[in-house]
C-alpha cells in the first residue's frame, strides 16, 4: 500500500474556480504554505484559524446591520400604529378645523374685525383642510 506523502510547501486546502463549470473540477491551492495548523500546511488565506476569524468579523458586522434594520423596522411600526392611532381622531379634528375656519370666514365677512394674525391663521387652516382633504 502506497502511503500519500504531504507537500509541506504547498498549502493543502482544495480550491475551485468561480467558473461556469469550473466549480466541478478543484485544485489544490498553489500558495506557499506559511503556517501549520493540525499538522497540515496552510495558506495564509486558508488557515482555518485565519477563516474563523474572518467569518466571526463577517459575522459580527451582519449581527450590529441586521440589529440595525430590526430596530428600524420596530420604529416604523410604532410610527404607524400611532399614525392609525391618530387617524382615529383625524374626522373629528376635520370637522373642528373646517368649523372654525367657517366661523373666521364668516367673522371676517361680516363683522370685518379679524386682524393679520387672524386672517393668517385662517389662511394656515384652509391650506391645512386641503391638504388634509387631499389625503
Amino acid at each position: 500500500m502506497k502511503t500519500k506523502t504531504v507537500d509541506m510547501t504547498k498549502c493543502c486546502k482544495r480550491v475551485y474556480p468561480k467558473e461556469r463549470y469550473g466549480s466541478f473540477h478543484g485544485h489544490g491551492c498553489c500558495k506557499k504554505a506559511t503556517l501549520v495548523e493540525d499538522g497540515k500546511p496552510y495558506c495564509k488565506t486558508h488557515a482555518p484559524s485565519i477563516v474563523a476569524a474572518k467569518e466571526a468579523a463577517r459575522r459580527a458586522q451582519w449581527d450590529a446591520e441586521a440589529r440595525a434594520r430590526q430596530a428600524k423596522w420596530d420604529a416604523e411600526a410604532a410610527q404607524k400604529h400611532a399614525d392609525k392611532e391618530m387617524r382615529a381622531v383625524y374626522p373629528e379634528m376635520f370637522a373642528l378645523l373646517e368649523r372654525t375656519t367657517v366661523y373666521m370666514e364668516w367673522r371676517d365677512k361680516h363683522m370685518g374685525d379679524l386682524d393679520k394674525a387672524d386672517r393668517a391663521t385662517m389662511t394656515e387652516a384652509r391650506a391645512l383642510l386641503a391638504r388634509i382633504a387631499k389625503g
